[in-house]
């Protein structure tokens, strides 16, 4: 008998999850407060100090798109979170930087699943991040290969309204498929629980592995 469904829910986040939400919680709000505190400032000097008007409106401006709109887009795209495969080096044509949305709302669930297939879960090969200062351990692409293959089989076989069927199946294809590439190459992976859609160069730069 297949393991219940977990919910999608927030709770079933690890709490280095919560962590992160509420450290951009915090710093989005201290940006709106500043650029307020200036706004209003300069509001203020132009209303009872004759200042110039174009430098209040400037202001405004300045708080809307930055300290309000910026801040709260900062906020909504630190809640999205995804499980992805990250690699000792370079491995080329994987399609996995924007997905693992689904694995992350449902790892307990995937985990549960595992366990009872007698396979190490997904988060026993996760969620160390060395951008945190973490220590990484890394492990052979063929023993992720073995759970993501077991729980793709075992999906299939489960009726399509348990969880989001199809997104976790997507989501497990492109971990299975960026996976063997690693196998070929025989470059080393782990998994992170990483937070929004965006990234730069200079993230990339410092990091020990990479997720391309």
């Amino acid at each position: 008998m297949p393991p219940a469904a977990a919910s999608p829910d927030l709770r079933n986040y690890p709490e280095r999850y919560h962590v992160t939400v509420r450290q951009c919680l915090r710093a989005s709000l201290w940006a709106m407060g500043v650029t307020g505190l200036v706004a209003l400032t300069l509001d203020l000097a132009a209303v009872f100090a004759n200042g110039p008007l174009f430098l209040a409106a400037l202001a405004s401006a300045v708080f809307l798109v930055f300290g309000l709109l910026a801040s709260v887009g900062a906020m909504i795209d630190c809640r999205t979170a995804r499980v992805m495969p990250y690699f000792r080096r370079h491995v080329g044509e994987i399609d996995t930087f924007l997905a693992g949305e689904a694995l992350a709302r449902h790892l307990p669930f995937l985990d549960d699943l595992a366990a009872r297939c007698d396979l190490p879960p997904l988060s026993a090969f996760g969620f160390a991040d060395d951008l945190n200062g973490e220590t990484l351990t890394w492990h052979n692409p063929s023993e992720g290969l073995r759970t993501v293959l077991r729980l793709r089989n075992s999906l299939q076989e489960l009726p399509e309204d348990v969880l989001d069927h199809l997104a976790v199946l997507e989501d497990l294809q492109k971990l299975e498929q960026a996976l063997q590439r690693a196998e070929a190459q025989d470059i080393p992976f782990c998994l992170l629980f990483r937070h929004g859609n965006t990234t730069s160069g200079h993230e990339w730069s410092v990091r020990q592995g990479t997720a391309f």
